[in-house]
C-alpha cells in the first residue's frame, strides 16, 4: 500500500517515503517487502545499509546504497568482495561512499578539536575559514561527544575501515559499479557546498 501510494502520487515517484528506523526480523521483513513492491512497480529506492547482508536488500529491490560506510570488506576474499560488487551491476544499483564522514571518524576528539578550531585551522584547511558559526557549533557537539572515547580500537578500527572503503569503491569502479558523490554535510569536516 506504501509503495502504491508513493507511485500514484502523480510525481513520478519522487516523493520519499521514510520508515523509522527500527530493528529485529519483523522490520527487515517489512522492509524487503517494501522492496520487493517497489521494484515491481518500476521505482529505485534509495537508502542507508540495514543490518542485513547487502546482497539480499540488492536482491530485494534496493537500488541505491547511500551514505554507505561498508563493514571491512577486507576481511573477505577477493572473490566474495567481486561477488558482493557484481551485484550493483546486476542489479543496475549506485553506490554512494562517505569517504570523508569515515576518515573524520578517525579523528580523536583531542586531534580534531586542533584540526578544527585550534590556531592553525585556517593554515591546514583553508576551507575552515568560510565555515559558518552553526557548523562550528554542530562540529563543536560531535568532537565533544567523541573527545569520552579514546579507545585505541576505536581508532584501528576507523583506519581498517577507511582503507577498506577506499580499496571498495576502486575496485567497484573497475567493474562498472555506478559511484555516486555523497556528502554528509554537517559532519565533522564536511564542508557544504
Amino acid at each position: 500500500r506504501r509503495v502504491e501510494d508513493v507511485h500514484g502520487a502523480g510525481d513520478g515517484g519522487q516523493r520519499v517515503a521514510q520508515l523509522v528506523t527500527e530493528h529485529g526480523e519483523e522490520h527487515l521483513l517489512r522492509m524487503f517487502k517494501i522492496l520487493r513492491e517497489a521494484r515491481r512497480a518500476g521505482l529505485r529506492v534509495a537508502a542507508h545499509q540495514q543490518s542485513t547482508p547487502l546482497r539480499t536488500a540488492l536482491d530485494s529491490g534496493q537500488t541505491d546504497l547511500e551514505h554507505a560506510i561498508l563493514p571491512p570488506t577486507s576481511r573477505l576474499s577477493s572473490a566474495t568482495r567481486d561477488s558482493v560488487y557484481r551485484k550493483f551491476v546486476d542489479n543496475g544499483a549506485y553506490y554512494t561512499p562517505t569517504l570523508t564522514v569515515s576518515r573524520a571518524v578517525m579523528l580523536s576528539g583531542d586531534s580534531a578539536a586542533r584540526a578544527i578550531f585550534g590556531p592553525d585551522a585556517i593554515r591546514l584547511d583553508e576551507r575552515r575559514a568560510y565555515a559558518s558559526p552553526w557548523l562550528l557549533g554542530w562540529w563543536r557537539m560531535q568532537v565533544d561527544e567523541r573527545a569520552t572515547d579514546t579507545s585505541s580500537t576505536r581508532v584501528a578500527e576507523g583506519n581498517e575501515a577507511y582503507a577498506s572503503s577506499t580499496a571498495d569503491v576502486k575496485r567497484m569502479h573497475e567493474l562498472g559499479v555506478h559511484i555516486l558523490a555523497g556528502t554528509d554535510a554537517g559532519s565533522v569536516l564536511v564542508y557544504p557546498g
